[in-house]
């Protein structure tokens, strides 16, 4: 039986998009904190963007998260060892990604034989 070079396919896409996700994160972290700013001072009571700035927060939180199990699902499907990660991995990079997380889950899980057997 011959080991496929799939699995190595997805891994790859896999860091791909979970780096930039990371990247996404850094963006929307550094911008809730620019908006969390006040813009203007009325009568004793800070007009700022509070809204704006937890949504941007929270959305950055969201990429962090999906950032790094694509990336450690990319490691897993670069070593074959775990299924189950390689495909949450892809998932992942299906919301960060869609058509390269799509191959990426196509490719793994048409390669799942030459995934270690989980235990």
């Amino acid at each position: 039986m011959t080991k496929s070079p799939m699995p190595t396919i997805a891994g790859v896409i896999d860091i791909i998009s979970g780096t930039l996700a990371l990247i996404g994160f850094s963006l929307f972290f550094i911008f809730s904190i620019a908006t969390s700013i006040p813009v203007i001072e009325l009568g004793g009571r800070d007009f700022g963007v509070d809204i704006a700035s937890g949504i941007l927060f929270f959305i950055s939180i969201i990429l962090l998260i999906i950032g790094i199990l694509s990336i450690f699902g990319g490691i897993c499907a670069l070593r074959k060892k775990n299924l189950r990660w390689a495909l949450t991995g892809s998932i992942c990079a299906l919301i960060t990604r869609f058509p390269l997380g799509i191959v990426s889950i196509i490719l793994v899980a048409s390669s799942k034989d030459d995934f270690v057997k989980d235990s």
